[in-house]
């Protein structure tokens, strides 16, 4: 196999740090643990495929457990499986991209992505209505990116890298980002997005404070009908279950935000910017809250766990996304499984839709709407349910 050069600096890069990340504690995201599914923490570190394609045992019809990631591209190429190397009833529960080949189900591998972009729960109804968060200013802090990919680059109005980032391109930042405002698979595609690249796999909250203030330094200068009304951060940087550096400057940022009239939504454990918990739909009827449920699916049955007053449960398996690691190298991913990650920019992108139609909601009122409109089901849990809030927000106007 031929390599780019700046696929092995990447690499070199990757080793680095892993490394340090070896001798600090690393950043606890609150994700399902599966084995299959990298935890966030491990994401924002490298966020690469496996290097090797998972082959049959011999004697066995199938060594490719459920929820398995058989990703190909960056070092591997594309990775190959024959119909003895996996099982195609399971493959909604793998991770896999557009370098991954289910041989002989090619065209319900294509099938499965495609459903994967409709973020389900009765979005893409509402952008039926022409409810996309047109014109809403929201911003995203995570690990870099490249400004290439057409799902989302056209969204980005200012990008910028706190302190040296290091490399860019991966799998977690790429998701929010697609997650949120995504052409295809957004749940606001309508949205202007300011995007705050932080370093990967440092455990200092200072980085994402220093983040999160240049957004409120920007927002001074917009204009009132451009100001940015919310912040997606999927890390856990202070709280009771966070063993970062310097938790008191992102809390202090976080008190600025406020004052300056900014949400911020993340998964800091134990604040009042931590109100998502992971949930997910049903893959065979994904628009129908009824069927959505609270905690961590897990193939034929739930792993649901106690929701805390004021919490809402967000969908966040059965995700198609952007991947990229190399420039000019961009390409759709798709995971079974996801964490909680995943529910902060859908939360984000829900609140969008609801600015959209009244941008006059102050983030309390809008927070506030956004928890009472959930939908309950028979064991108490409470699903956000986006028609419900839209009706709501109409109501106030």
């Amino acid at each position: 196999m031929k390599f780019k050069v700046t696929r092995i600096l990447a690499f070199v890069m990757i080793l680095m740090l892993l490394s340090l990340a070896a001798c600090s504690n690393k950043p606890k995201q609150n994700d399902a643990a599966t084995d299959s599914v990298l935890s966030d923490s491990e994401a924002m570190i490298s966020a690469k495929p496996s290097q090797s394609p998972i082959s049959a045992a011999p004697g066995n019809t199938s060594s490719l457990a459920q929820f398995a990631d058989v990703r190909g591209g960056f070092f591997t190429g594309d990775n190959v499986l024959s119909p003895s190397e996996y099982k195609a009833k399971d493959m909604y529960t793998y991770q896999f991209n557009e370098h991954t080949v289910f041989t002989g189900n090619e065209t319900l591998q294509q099938e499965i992505m495609e459903n994967g972009k409709n973020p389900g729960l009765g979005i893409r109804a509402l952008h039926g209505q022409g409810i996309t968060g047109e014109g809403v200013s929201v911003a995203i802090i995570d690990e870099s990116i490249f400004l290439e990919p057409p799902e989302f680059s056209d969204r980005i109005v200012d990008y910028y890298e706190c302190y040296d980032v290091q490399s860019q391109g991966g799998m977690h930042g790429n998701a929010v980002i697609s997650i949120l405002a995504g052409r295809t698979c957004g749940v606001a595609p309508g949205v202007k997005v300011y995007y705050v690249a932080v370093p990967s796999g440092l455990s200092d909250s200072a980085y994402w404070a220093d983040g999160l203030n240049w957004i409120i330094d920007k927002n001074e200068s917009l204009p009132e009908k451009d100001k940015i009304r919310v912040v997606s951060v999927s890390a856990n940087l202070s709280g009771s279950d966070c063993d970062f550096e310097n938790q008191e400057k992102w809390e202090d940022a976080v008190v600025r935000a406020k004052v300056a009239g900014i949400l911020v939504i993340s998964c800091s454990v134990g604040t009042d910017t931590h109100f998502t918990s992971g949930g997910y739909y049903d893959y065979t009827d994904p628009d129908n809250i009824k069927k959505a449920r609270n905690g961590w699916w897990s193939y034929g049955q739930s792993k649901s766990e106690p929701m805390q007053e004021g919490f809402i449960s967000v969908p966040v398996n059965f995700r198609t996304t952007v991947e990229q690691y190399d420039a000019g190298d961009y390409f759709f991913r798709y995971g079974g499984q996801g964490g909680e990650s995943w529910g902060v920019p859908y939360a984000t992108g829900v609140l969008a839709l609801g600015w959209q139609i009244n941008p006059q909601l102050s983030p309390e009122e809008i927070k506030k709407i956004l928890i009472d409109s959930a939908y309950e089901n028979q064991y108490g849990e409470h699903i956000i349910y986006p028609s419900a809030f839209i009706e709501m927000v109409k109501n106030t106007l």
